[in-house]
């Protein structure tokens, strides 16, 4: 089904000389209502409308009114544009076990999907398809430019001179120039006074240079297309041919500021790139793949991860832009901090950093956050005891509460006098033998962010420890203590050796 080709048809009412209701918004964005004259609209000017809250009469200039406007209320009179499209269509992907093919649906037979392109007709068994799929795509690619000229011209109102003029422009976009010429031509029979009279002779005249130079004009066509397929790297050297070619052709211009836009798009889909897919490359790719490997130690990992691990995510960059790294490395410095923060957790390698693992975070907004916490717990508390006589689980409650207090307590002191982590197993070196990959992973990456300098780190946070949910020690009842001995005991945290969290990076 052919996309956007030409303007909607519109009844015979619409197009009748009558006034028309109309709602637009002037450049400063006042909304204006009224209908518009059976003679008000000018396309080259402006229109003229009686407004609705005085009857008086309002002549607007095209530039007094806002562009999305203009262009509504140039289609609702039948204008689709100024320029050839770029003429795309409906086709199907189907996605097979040996690859995929890119054609016009043309039904089915038996059990078998038929694909045609252009004149050839291939016939995809139903078992064999992956997945099938709806894309656009450039029209010229799938069919016969005539055959898609023909299905246009049939749809057409032929007493109407501005279907005429848009299918004119649809015929350039072709490369049917002859049949431009003709629509044109059709147009103007239809309305000498044709209100774009003037930019279709301009068009004729152009169409006779395309003609002349047609091999030209079919290059700058797929230049176009391949640009609008973000297929940068083709749509480029393809104007650099044309313009090492025809040197002297009078569409130059034409192919270099073809050259000149390819280029900044290119860019912008290459810093693009850069910003979805470094710390992809750099995760998965590097850190992980590194991390994989049980040969390696903390030590020389940590140093991996501070010193090389850029470089080579680097060149796995340059890699997939198909460029060399120290382009991708000056397209890195250009890409600006666009898009959400990157978290990533030292987890329960965190004890490994020592003092360090406290350095840096807002102490007053973490001391609020508890204090906050607490106001919350305390005013629940209120709320039950409100409620009348404390139920068995309120008391339950309330003692397991007076327990954490004591040990926090406890805690609070037994920091204070050494203020040191607790010495305790495992070792960092056993905690890297024994931790997952993916933990492994996790903790150079938060550790890149901070050590490597080569992105910004937004903020740090804290995850309360999974073992000793924040409470920096674990409690068990021992069973053998005598008359005398404490039933209750407590050990250090093992996985975060009392520190009671993991260290959270958040970065760009």
């Amino acid at each position: 089904m052919l996309l956007m080709l030409l303007a909607p048809v519109l009844s015979v009412a619409l197009l009748a000389p009558e006034e028309k209701p109309i709602t637009l918004h002037l450049a400063d964005g006042t909304p204006v209502s009224g209908v518009i004259l059976d003679n008000g609209f000018d396309e080259a000017s402006g229109v003229t409308l009686r407004r609705d809250d005085n009857g008086g009469l309002l002549r607007l200039r095209w530039d007094q009114v806002l562009g999305k406007d203009v262009e509504r209320i140039k289609r609702a009179y039948g204008f689709a544009g100024d320029e050839a499209p770029v003429v795309q269509i409906d086709a199907l992907r189907v996605t097979t076990a040996t690859g995929e093919i890119i054609g016009v649906d043309a039904g089915r037979e038996g059990d078998a999907v038929l694909i045609r392109r252009k004149s050839e007709v291939t016939r995809v068994p139903q078992s064999s398809i992956r997945n099938i799929e709806t894309i656009l795509v450039d029209a010229l690619d799938v069919e016969e430019p005539t055959a898609l000229y023909e299905r246009s011209l049939a749809k057409i109102d032929q007493t109407r001179a501005v279907d005429w003029y848009n299918l004119a422009l649809t015929a350039e976009g072709l490369t049917l120039f002859e049949q431009a010429k003709h629509c044109h031509d059709t147009c103007l029979d239809l309305d000498p006074d044709f209100p774009k009279k003037d930019l279709i002779r301009e068009r004729k005249n152009l169409l006779d240079v395309k003609l002349a130079e047609r091999e030209q004009t079919e290059v700058l066509m797929r230049v176009r297309s391949l640009k609008g397929h973000k297929r940068f790297a083709e749509a480029a050297t393809l104007a650099q041919e044309f313009v090492a070619k025809w040197p002297s052709s009078r569409q130059l211009a034409q192919a270099q500021r073809e050259m000149k836009d390819i280029a900044a798009r290119q860019k912008e889909a290459m810093l693009q790139g850069v910003r979805t897919n470094f710390v992809k490359y750099l995760r998965d790719d590097v850190l992980q793949k590194y991390a994989y490997d049980r040969k390696r130690g903390l030590g020389e990992s940590m140093t991996y991860a501070q010193e090389e691990a850029f470089e080579a995510t680097i060149e796995l960059l340059a890699k997939y832009l198909k460029t060399d790294t120290a382009a991708t490395l000056a397209l890195w410095e250009e890409r600006g901090t666009e898009g959400s923060p990157v978290t990533a957790s030292y987890g329960g390698g965190t004890f490994i950093l020592g003092e360090d693992a406290k350095k840096g975070y807002d102490k007053k907004a973490l001391a609020a956050a508890k204090e906050a916490k607490e106001k919350e717990a305390k005013e629940a508390d209120d709320a039950k005891k409100k409620g009348g006589e404390k139920s068995l689980e309120d008391k339950i409650n309330e003692k397991l509460k007076e327990k954490a207090k004591q040990r926090e307590a406890r805690n609070a002191k037994r920091k204070q006098a050494t203020d040191v982590i607790a010495d305790v197993p495992p070792t960092p070196d056993e905690w890297w033998a024994a931790a997952s990959t993916d933990e492994r992973s996790s903790f150079l990456l938060a550790f890149f962010a901070e050590k490597s300098g080569k992105v910004t780190v937004i903020s740090l946070d804290q995850r309360v420890c999974s073992t000793c949910s924040g409470n920096a020690s674990l409690e068990f009842y021992n069973t053998n203590a005598g008359p005398n001995g404490e039933s209750e005991q407590e050990v250090p945290c093992p996985r975060c050796k009392t520190l009671a969290f993991d260290r959270i990076v958040k970065f760009k």
